[in-house]
């Protein structure tokens, strides 16, 4: 962005044909937004928006994917977008090993409370609630960061050209 100031950057969202049309713009529309907001590093957006629009198959994925990327304990079994047996243990030891292996990686992040399990199993949706969502994304921008240049410092100036760089920033 800083050789090409001139330079502008779109974000469109994709949902598949699946499902009403109306339905998918809408889910395009929010795709691209939890983009926007992993990108300019606007965590309680992105989480909020999260929490609002998930099942639970996206949280098994998201724990598979930790299990295997990290070697974190927290496999779900299958993508089954059912909260069972397997989908609960795999919730606390997410909740464990973000405490222990990555908060200190995470700006201003607190502790999970495990009791967030026992909120989930109890709640009709099964939703995870967004301190959980929070985590994820200390986790993506970590990744993120990790990918893009490795440094704190480095990466926040990445996005602070970045932000100013959006077509349409002011419809978010």
């Amino acid at each position: 962005m800083q050789l090409y100031p001139d330079k502008r950057v779109l974000i469109c969202g994709h949902a598949d044909r699946s499902g009403e049309t109306a339905y998918n713009f809408e889910l395009s529309a929010l795709r691209a937004e939890g983009v926007y907001h992993l990108l300019t590093g606007n965590r309680p957006a992105w989480a909020k928006l999260a929490a609002s629009k998930h099942r639970v198959e996206d949280y098994q994925q998201i724990m598979k994917y930790y299990a295997v990327t990290n070697r974190w304990r927290c496999d779900p079994g299958a993508i089954d977008n059912t909260w069972g047996r397997k989908t609960e243990a795999a919730t606390k030891e997410f909740i464990a090993a973000w405490n222990t292996l990555f908060r200190n990686k995470a700006s201003d992040a607190k502790p999970l409370d495990p009791s967030l399990v026992e909120q989930i199993k109890n709640s009709s949706s099964r939703a995870w609630p967004a301190e959980l969502w929070e985590a994820v994304y200390d986790l993506y921008e970590y990744d993120l960061m990790t990918a893009a240049c490795g440094h704190r410092k480095q990466f926040d100036g990445m996005r602070k050209y970045l932000a100013m760089s959006f077509v349409d920033a002011d419809r978010l």
